[in-house]
């Protein structure tokens, strides 16, 4: 693994953790990466729920898990998550989390700030509805489930949206909390990671 590539270290607090027949959230869609990392952990026999607000993100996503016989479905907007094993793609903001989830308790929620690869980056992840989805998936998690945001600051808006997060993590109660910070020391405007584990409920 290379050493100041941030998402596979992120992708190992994943799998640390998430066994098969659990919930994993990807709070970004994106191109699919993080929901397939997820279906390849929790297994046929477990849920992973994908949010993005963009129909392209949620075709790259169901493009790449396809090919590997994952039960895809989509979620319509403020439906609840079901029971029954698969893949659940909303297309919708992340911020609907906690009403989508209901009593659900994910082991793991990812997030990739920022905006769709490959776009104009027109379109990006904002304070106001990442941190209302990270508040929610805070309080969803199951205890020793962790909550893991990469975060972009190399576009408009994503300083902003970096500050905000990063107060967000600092200030998770440390009784209850376990919280890194993994950075590239010497590239300013690299991507970065922060990590939450749920130590109590």
């Amino acid at each position: 693994m290379t050493l100041t590539r941030i998402i596979p270290w992120a992708h190992q607090l994943v799998r640390d953790v998430l066994r098969p027949t659990e919930l994993g959230v990807d709070l970004t869609a994106g191109t699919g990466q993080d929901a397939l990392l997820l279906f390849e952990t929790v297994g046929s026999l477990g849920r992973v729920l994908s949010f993005d607000i963009q129909a392209e993100a949620i075709q790259r996503t169901r493009d790449r898990l396809e090919p590997l016989g994952a039960r895809l479905k989509d979620l319509a907007p403020g439906v609840p998550l079901p029971d029954a094993p698969g893949v659940y793609l909303a297309l919708e903001s992340h911020e609907a989390l906690g009403a989508v989830l209901q009593k659900n308790r994910p082991k793991v929620v990812i997030a990739n700030l920022g905006f769709l690869p490959g776009s104009d980056g027109h379109i990006i992840t904002r304070p106001e509805t990442t941190l209302a989805a990270l508040g929610q998936a805070a309080e969803a998690l199951s205890v020793g489930g962790r909550l893991i945001v990469v975060v972009y600051t190399g576009h408009p808006g994503g300083p902003e949206e970096g500050t905000a997060v990063d107060n967000f993590f600092q200030q998770l109660p440390q009784d209850n909390w376990q919280v890194i910070q993994t950075r590239v020391f010497n590239r300013e405007d690299a991507p970065y990671l922060l990590a939450a584990e749920k130590r109590n409920a």
